[in-house]
């Protein structure tokens, strides 16, 4: 019996140890494949370059494409403002041209006939 629960002792550490090794192996595998995965683009073509220079390159990249993002974006918002703009003006002009026909009938108010009080 002593040797039934010393084996079944063993093997339940066996097991554990096993169980962390492949968590540790799974994760090992998970940040090699997330390292690969990178861009492999062609930063410059000839010549040496230094690690530190190549990931200013690509940061710069990266920085510009978000302006040009940003930016677009913005002329987007620009053009939407415009054509709600042009839209309202669309809705009014006749209101305003109705209220224009109206005042032409209309008797102009004169300075003197005005009361100040």
């Amino acid at each position: 019996m002593q040797r039934f629960i010393r084996g079944s002792i063993v093997q339940a550490q066996t097991g554990t140890m096993a169980q962390e090794e492949l968590a540790s192996t799974r994760a090992a595998e998970l940040a090699r494949a997330n390292r690969q995965s990178r861009s492999r683009r062609a930063v410059q073509k000839g010549g040496v370059i230094y690690v530190h220079q190549a990931r200013a390159i690509v940061s710069k990249k990266q920085e510009l494409d978000t302006r040009k993002k940003v930016e677009k974006v913005e002329r987007e918002l620009e053009q939407l403002k415009k054509q709600t703009l042009r839209e309202r003006k669309k809705i009014w002009k006749p209101i305003f041209q109705e209220l224009k026909k109206s005042k032409l009938k209309l008797k102009p108010h004169s300075p003197k006939n005005v009361r100040r009080c």
